[in-house]
């Protein structure tokens, strides 16, 4: 395939179906992962589960189970003929075997990236998902899928039930259904917001002559959705002794010990919609197989400390997206 630049990938994603096509050219080029590749698989992957909007499956599985009451999978159509006998809805039917073939495609994603515990005898068996050209040649290895099945999920809700994650905006007066909920900054910054061009040591770390950074996550809850979250990716400038300490980590992780202790470090970066954010001091876990850490403690008495304690409501989330959109 032909390398195209940032302008004509997100073009590309915008015509394959991407709902935030922008973001997945960003990552593709600024992080060098194989985004489209990972996009296209997930499209596919996602066109095998049943569509809500459509119970027509659910009359051929029940054909097809009476016209060969044995074959294979025709006790699905005499479970679904029971259960509408029963009162069972059609969208009732098709939440329940969509929400388990979601599940199922997650399960997938993550077995063809980790096999999971096998015997001693197989232990050093293992495999990957890779992207290859039109001769068979592996020009990628396509990891972390599982990261983004719900975001890819056809209908925007990250498999929530129907109807929740809607909301009438009391900024703007619209009824939202799909607003995005993770934000990231591609570099850091300078207390006046003037981007630092460092250079890449690792995936989620970057670091200068004189300053060292590592991208987490902060996570702060929706008020109107349990146990749901706004995500802000955003770089914290940490101490060269622990960045270093870190790097070595990284190179590898899979057989070095655990990482001890949480990371110290600063915002490098403001949060959206919380003022005096930048240079708040926050602590963040380090876990094998995750390149952005989450932030475990935040500095007690300030605005994030605040805002993370009151939850997102959903005119702060409205206002989050205006200005991560026009910024």
């Amino acid at each position: 395939m032909v390398d195209l630049n940032q302008k004509e990938l997100t073009a590309l994603f915008s015509k394959l179906g991407a709902r935030d096509p922008e973001s997945w050219a960003a990552s593709q080029i600024d992080e060098g992962m194989p985004q489209l590749a990972r996009f296209l698989f997930l499209r596919q992957a996602w066109r095998a589960v049943v569509d809500e909007s459509d119970p027509q499956w659910i009359d051929a599985a029940i054909s097809q189970a009476e016209a060969g009451p044995n074959e294979p999978y025709a006790g699905v159509g005499h479970a679904l003929r029971a259960l509408r006998r029963r009162g069972a809805t059609n969208e009732e039917l098709t939440d329940l075997v969509r929400g388990m073939q979601a599940e199922l495609l997650f399960q997938l994603c993550y077995l063809l990236e980790d096999p999971g515990e096998l015997e001693p005898e197989a232990s050093d068996i293992g495999w990957a998902f890779v992207q290859v050209n039109d001769e068979g040649e592996v020009l990628a290895t396509v990891d972390g899928l599982h990261e983004s099945v719900l975001e890819t999920d056809p209908t925007g809700r990250e498999m929530r039930p129907r109807g929740v994650g809607s909301f009438q905006c009391s900024e703007c007066g619209k009824v939202h259904t799909e607003l995005p909920r993770y934000f990231m900054r591609k570099l850091p910054e300078t207390r006046e917001g003037d981007v630092i061009e460092a250079q890449e040591d690792s995936k989620s770390m970057c670091s200068t002559e004189t300053q060292c950074f590592v991208r987490c996550e902060i996570e702060v809850p929706l008020t109107d959705l349990a146990g749901e979250v706004l995500g802000f990716i955003r770089w914290v400038e940490v101490r060269r002794g622990d960045y270093e300490r870190l790097l070595a980590f990284r190179k590898d992780e899979d057989t070095e010990a655990p990482f001890s202790g949480w990371i110290a470090g600063t915002l490098a970066n403001p949060v959206d919609g919380v003022r005096e954010s930048f240079g708040t001091a926050v602590k963040f876990e380090i876990k094998k197989g995750d390149p952005t850490p989450y932030v475990r403690w935040v500095e007690p008495g300030s605005t994030l400390a605040q805002r993370i304690a009151e939850g997102a409501t959903p005119a702060f989330w409205h206002g989050v997206c205006g200005r991560e959109h026009t910024g």
